[in-house]
């Protein structure tokens, strides 16, 4: 069947949410439930261009339940790359029906909605019990116990759906580098230089990358050491060139910390007796 199928026009029609997806485990090894909560944008990230994993196929299923799309066995075979005799046999293994609108005997090429059959597990040839992998019923979930009986670690987001509380989750991305100190060690050095009056974004950048750059020099100081930032300033006060007393040209803390010149001041290449 041509056009968009399934989860395609979900993105479209419905606004961005998690989607619970639920794994067939054993009791005695699960901790915080039988399912995880994903996100539905990571519909941008399925397969275009080859066949979808079992594991992409049932987060594509997952995602058009919960979005309730109109789906195919044809649609699915011609998006997932698969066989329509494997989709049918995907489907059943995930407990899966399509329910159209009209009897298919009597009506051809219709578009249908999935559905969960009743009854989740199967008897296998020993007459123990097997569960599905299968759908979750997403808009109305509550809270689920962990195995202790317990409701520790859950909360509700505004939206109703559930997730792990973090314990002592760390902010990432933090700005270690002490800008400001360094700039007054610039000023207190090279006081003839041009002094710094705005610190920009751009410039924080730079200095940040140079400060996590993790260098060490030949006597063992580290870049990320104040200690480090001192000599730098201290060389650059011996060089005539940098100083503007050889030239027109006067560096500043911005053309110091810029990668090309900082790796040329690290080479020495503006000692008295290079230049």
């Amino acid at each position: 069947m041509n056009g968009i199928h399934g989860h395609q026009r979900c993105l479209k029609t419905a606004p961005i949410k998690n989607v619970i997806v639920h794994i067939g485990i054993k009791p005695e090894n699960m901790k915080n439930g039988k399912w995880i909560p994903i996100s539905k944008g990571f519909i941008n990230y399925l397969p275009k261009d080859r066949e979808y994993t079992k594991l992409e196929a049932a987060y594509s299923l997952q995602v058009d339940y919960d979005c309730k799309n109109t789906v195919t066995v044809t649609g699915y075979s011609d998006l997932w790359q698969w066989s329509r005799k494997r989709v049918y046999n995907f489907l059943k293994q995930m407990n899966i029906k399509i329910t159209y609108p009209e009897n298919t005997t009597k009506k051809r090429n219709q578009r249908g909605f999935l559905g969960v059959h009743k009854g989740l597990h199967k008897r296998d040839i020993k007459g123990t019990y097997k569960e599905h992998i299968r759908l979750i019923e997403n808009n109305h979930l509550e809270e689920e116990r962990n195995i202790k009986g317990t409701k520790e670690g859950h909360k509700r987001d505004i939206k109703g759906s559930t997730t792990i509380e973090p314990k002592n989750l760390k902010p990432k991305n933090k700005d270690l580098c002490p800008h400001n100190e360094i700039i007054k060690l610039y000023h207190n050095i090279l006081d003839e230089l041009p002094s710094v009056r705005e610190w920009t974004e751009p410039r924080k950048r730079k200095l940040r990358a140079r400060w996590n750059s993790k260098i060490v020099t030949d006597d063992g100081t580290k870049i990320n050491s104040l200690k480090y930032w001192e000599n730098l300033f201290n060389y650059v006060k011996d060089s005539d060139f940098l100083m503007g007393r050889k030239t027109d040209f006067i560096s500043d803390l911005e053309w110091i910390v810029t990668k090309s010149n900082f790796v040329k001041i690290r080479e020495e290449k503006y000692n008295r007796r290079k230049e």
